[in-house]
C-alpha cells in the first residue's frame, strides 16, 4: 500500500502555526501542507452571498509562505453546481447549497479576475517570480431581460419522459445505491391493504 501523507485544511487565521499544529500531530516531520486554503465560502439558499475579507486572505497566505508551507487555494476559481450536485450541509439544521459556487474566489464564477486575485498575486510575487503580462479581462456579460415561464403540467404527468428507467418493484424501499441512482430524485409508491386503518 502507498503511504498516505496527512495534510490540513483551513481558511484565513491569525495563527497559521497553530493551524498547522494539527497536521504535526499526524506528521511530526515533512512539508507543511494546507490542501484546502479557503479563499471564500459557499452560499446557502435563503442566505446572503458569502464573502471573505481580502486582507485576511492575503495575510494568512503570506504567513504560510513565510514558513515554507505548501498551499492549495480552495476555491481559486468559482464554479457552478449543475443539476443535483450542489449538496447541503447539516449544522443543527439542513442548509442546502445554492447552484452558484462563486465562493468569493479570486476568479469569479464567470472566470473574471477580482480584487482578491490581484492582492494574492502581490503576495506570491514576494516569494517567487510571477509571469509578466496583463491579467485577462473580465468576460462580456449580456442581459437577457425578463423571461415568462408557463406551466405545462404537474411533475407526475411527465414521469415517463423524465425517468429513463422503468419502475423497480420491491417489497421494501431500496436505497439510491441499490437502484444505481447516484443523484436526483426517487419516487416511491405503494398500495396499502384495504383493511389498514389510518
Amino acid at each position: 500500500a502507498l503511504p498516505i501523507y496527512a495534510t490540513v485544511n483551513f481558511g484565513p487565521t491569525p495563527n497559521v502555526t497553530k493551524a498547522f499544529s494539527v497536521q504535526r500531530q499526524s506528521e511530526p516531520s515533512g512539508p507543511l501542507v494546507n490542501s484546502e486554503y479557503y479563499t471564500g465560502w459557499l452560499d446557502y439558499w435563503g442566505g446572503n452571498h458569502s464573502t471573505t475579507d481580502v486582507e485576511k486572505v492575503t495575510e494568512s497566505l503570506e504567513a504560510m509562505l513565510k514558513i515554507g508551507a505548501n498551499v492549495n487555494m480552495y476555491m481559486f476559481e468559482g464554479g457552478t453546481n449543475f443539476g443535483y450536485w450542489s449538496g447541503a450541509d447539516f449544522k443543527d439544521m439542513f442548509k442546502p447549497v445554492t447552484t452558484s459556487y462563486d465562493y468569493d474566489a479570486p476568479l469569479s464564477e464567470a472566470g473574471d479576475p477580482t480584487d482578491k486575485i490581484y492582492a494574492l498575486r502581490n503576495v506570491i510575487s514576494k516569494f517567487q517570480e510571477i509571469p509578466e503580462g496583463p491579467m485577462p479581462p473580465a468576460t462580456i456579460k449580456y442581459g437577457y431581460g425578463y423571461i415568462q415561464l408557463k406551466k405545462d403540467g404537474d411533475l407526475l404527468d411527465f414521469l415517463e419522459i423524465l425517468s429513463p428507467n422503468p419502475a423497480v418493484p420491491s417489497r421494501f424501499p431500496l436505497t439510491f445505491e441499490q437502484l444505481n441512482q447516484y443523484f436526483g430524485f426517487v419516487l416511491y409508491r405503494t398500495i396499502l391493504p384495504a383493511d389498514r386503518k389510518s
